[in-house]
């Protein structure tokens, strides 16, 4: 279970990282389509954006396949549901009904990603900065390593003192 998280917090985490280097700036047309089809190369989607959207490249439909396809096991919102059921499995400590700080970190990154609005995110300021776009790149990468750092703080515990392998000797 824990390797699977790492496993899907890493995916995101670079997934993220590729899509606000390349897509927070606004570019001239021709400029943005190869940018589009590189991303679709890069996270192997290319078959599936063509399977669903069959019309010319258009950011609007690669941020959906990326971001918010739950169907789309490349995409960020498959990662986010797996982490979100991960986490629920985890055992937890009585918490008297409340949600653990790794549940509430796992829920409001979904929720986060399932409230983005792509219209609102592609829409670019004069000077061609995505702002809202970028901000929701910060925001759920902040998350995910806060979800990170909550599970490494509750399941694995780092404070016990070192033993040596060596045998002692005595004198």
């Amino acid at each position: 279970l824990f390797l699977d998280m790492g496993r899907r917090m890493e995916r995101s985490v670079l997934l993220i990282d590729l899509l606000r280097t390349t897509l927070t700036q606004q570019r001239p047309e021709s400029a943005e389509t190869l940018v589009i089809e590189a991303l679709l190369e890069t996270t192997d989607n290319m078959i599936c954006y063509r399977q669903h959207y069959r019309n010319n490249m258009e950011l609007a439909a690669l941020l959906e396949l990326l971001l918010l396809d739950e169907n789309n096991p490349r995409s960020l919102a498959y990662q986010t549901a797996r982490l979100l059921e991960h986490v629920a499995k985890l055992p937890h400590s009585n918490t008297n009904g409340k949600l653990s700080r790794e549940q509430r970190l796992a829920l409001e990154l979904s929720t986060a990603l399932r409230l983005a609005n792509i219209d609102v995110l592609i829409a670019a300021t004069e000077e061609g900065a995505r702002k809202d776009l970028e901000q929701l790149f910060a925001h759920l990468n902040y998350l995910l390593v806060e979800l990170s750092e909550a599970v490494t703080a509750a399941y694995f515990r780092h404070e016990s003192a070192p033993q040596t392998l060596a045998p002692q000797r005595t004198t």
